[in-house]
C-alpha cells in the first residue's frame, strides 16, 4: 500500500498559521495526478502566564475553528507539490476574528528505489492579517491575528522504516522567517489616537536568531523532531504522533502609544525627531519613537515603541488518528494535545479534526 501521506511528505502538520494542526498519517488517496485534502478542526489555546498575568491558571483564552484546503501535485518519479489555504475563525475572550490564513508552499522530493528518504521545503507567504488593530495605535495579540506577518521557510528531512504491521517515520525540522513588508512612514490622525501606514517596503527581517514583522511580533526559529507511527489493520490505519519543538530565542512584541512633546513646541519634524531621539529614550529606556504629525498646540505627536518580552518554551505535541482506508474517499479523525515545558509540561492546547481526501485528477 502507498503511504504517501505518512510522516514529511503529504503532511499536513506543516500549517502557515502555526495553529495545533492535525497530521494526516495513512493510505490516502492512491494513483491521482492531482488530489485533494480538507481537514475541518476545532482547537483551543489555553490563558496562561506565557502570554498574561503571572501564573498559569489553565483556562481557554481562545478557540480556532479551521478549514485546511490542500491541493496536491504528484509529477512522477519527480517530488510532491501542495498548496495549503486555512480560513480561521477565532474566538477570544474579547475579540472575534475571521478570514483567510497565510498560504503554504510545500514541496517534497522522496530518494532512494524505495522513497525511505524524504526532504521538503516549505514556503508561507504572509497573505492571512498580521496587524489587525485592537485600538487605533496597537495590534491585537498575535494569537489573534490570521496569519505570521512573515515570508518564512521551513525545511525537513525524514526516514521511513517499513514493517509488516505499519511504518515508522522519524525527522527533524527547521524554520523560521526571513522577510516582511513593513512600514517604513507612519502618519496619524489630528487627536493622535489613530495611526495609518504611509508607506511599506519589503525587507530582510532578520533579527538575530528569529524575524519581526510589521506589527512588532519577533517570532523565533524552531527546531525540531517527530516521530510518526502508522499501524494497520484491517481497512484502517491508527496514526500515533510525537513533535518535540524547541525555540532558539524567546519572543518578544511591541507596546505601542502615542504621546506628545508636552506642549514642547518645535519648529520643524526634523527638530522633534532630535528631540524624541534623546529625551524620550532616556525617560523610557530601550524604545523606538517616531515622530507622526504636529498638534494644535504645536507639540508633536509621537509613536513610541516599547519591548517587552513573552515566554516562548519548548513544546511537545501528542497526536492520534484513525483513518478509514479507501483508494477513492479516505476518511480521517483524530486529535492533537500541546503542552508546553516551563518548570513542568503544562497543559496548553487541544484540537480535534475530520478530514477528508479525493482525486481530483
Amino acid at each position: 500500500m502507498p503511504w504517501a501521506c505518512v510522516g514529511g511528505c503529504g503532511s499536513s502538520a506543516g500549517s502557515a498559521t502555526g495553529d495545533v494542526l492535525v497530521k494526516w498519517i495513512g493510505n490516502g488517496v492512491s494513483g491521482a495526478l492531482f488530489d485533494a485534502e480538507l481537514i475541518m478542526s476545532e482547537g483551543a489555546l489555553t490563558d496562561s502566564s506565557l502570554v498574561r498575568g503571572s501564573e498559569y491558571d489553565g483556562r481557554l483564552r481562545i478557540k480556532t475553528t479551521t478549514a485546511l484546503l490542500s491541493l496536491y501535485y504528484h509529477p512522477p518519479r519527480i517530488m510532491d507539490i501542495k498548496l495549503s489555504m486555512p480560513f480561521l475563525m477565532r474566538e477570544g475572550i474579547s475579540t472575534n476574528t475571521g478570514g483567510f490564513g497565510d498560504l503554504l508552499v510545500d514541496l517534497c522530493r522522496k530518494w532512494g528505489a524505495s522513497g525511505d528518504v524524504q526532504t521538503g521545503l516549505s514556503l508561507i507567504l504572509p497573505t492571512g492579517y498580521a496587524d489587525i488593530m485592537n485600538t487605533g495605535i496597537e495590534p491585537l495579540a498575535s494569537d489573534n491575528q490570521l496569519g505570521g506577518g512573515l515570508f518564512s521557510l521551513s525545511a525537513r528531512g525524514s526516514y521511513t522504516f517499513d514493517f509488516d504491521w505499519g511504518i515508522i517515520n522519524l525527522g527533524a525540522t527547521y524554520s523560521g522567517g526571513v522577510f516582511a513588508i513593513r512600514t517604513t512612514e507612519y502618519g496619524c490622525d489630528s487627536t493622535g489616537t489613530n495611526i495609518s501606514s504611509l508607506r511599506q517596503e519589503f525587507q530582510f527581517a532578520r533579527e538575530g536568531w528569529g524575524a519581526r514583522n510589521d506589527a512588532g511580533v519577533f517570532s523565533p526559529d524552531y527546531l525540531g523532531v517527530f516521530a510518526d507511527f502508522g499501524i494497520r489493520s484491517q481497512g484502517y490505519t491508527h496514526g500515533f504522533s510525537i513533535n518535540y519543538s524547541y525555540p532558539l530565542a524567546q519572543g518578544n512584541v511591541e507596546i505601542r502609544d502615542v504621546p506628545t512633546t508636552y506642549s514642547l513646541a518645535l519648529p520643524t519634524k526634523a527638530a522633534a525627531q532630535a528631540y524624541v531621539d534623546t529625551s524620550a529614550s532616556v525617560s523610557h529606556g530601550d524604545t523606538t519613537n517616531i515622530v507622526l504629525r504636529q498638534a494644535s498646540d504645536g507639540s508633536w505627536y509621537y509613536l513610541r515603541k516599547s519591548p517587552t518580552s513573552r515566554q516562548t518554551p519548548p513544546s511537545v505535541t501528542l497526536q492520534y488518528t484513525i483513518e478509514k482506508s479507501d483508494m477513492m474517499f479516505p476518511i480521517l479523525v483524530g486529535g492533537i494535545v500541546k503542552l508546553e515545558y516551563v518548570n513542568r509540561l503544562n497543559f496548553a492546547g487541544i484540537s480535534f479534526a475530520v478530514g477528508f481526501k479525493f482525486p481530483v485528477y
